[in-house]
């Protein structure tokens, strides 16, 4: 059964347009997953989710070293056949903590509001 952290983290991941995915990451569930989809929406959700880690990564560019580092870790700027397994894990962790993230601060809102 699936935590309450977990549905959120799942519809959240819906709500922004892309392939819910668990944790840890098993691909070819994933590629499944996508495999289920026209190429029109395939290439939606995949571009969705290339904006979503890309915007992740920017957001530290006010620190220089993390900047760098993440992105060296994601392998931003290397083309897709260049990428590594890690480097594409480490793309899907830096969403799926973007999200989780997200969903901490939505929690937080609605208790102060209360």
């Amino acid at each position: 059964m699936k935590t309450s952290d977990e549905i959120l983290l799942i519809a959240k991941m819906i709500e922004s347009g892309i392939v819910p995915y668990g944790w840890p990451l098993i691909e070819s569930r994933f590629q499944n997953a996508l495999s289920t989809l026209d190429p029109t929406q395939r290439r939606f959700v995949t571009r969705k989710f290339r904006k979503l880690w890309r915007r992740v990564i920017r957001s530290f560019k006010e620190i220089p070293e993390v900047y760098r580092n993440m992105k060296h870790a994601a392998g931003m700027g290397l083309h897709e056949t260049e990428l590594t397994h890690q480097q594409r894990v480490y793309r899907v962790y830096v969403v799926r903590e973007y999200f989780r993230e997200d969903i901490q601060n939505d929690i937080k809102k609605m208790r102060t509001k209360n």
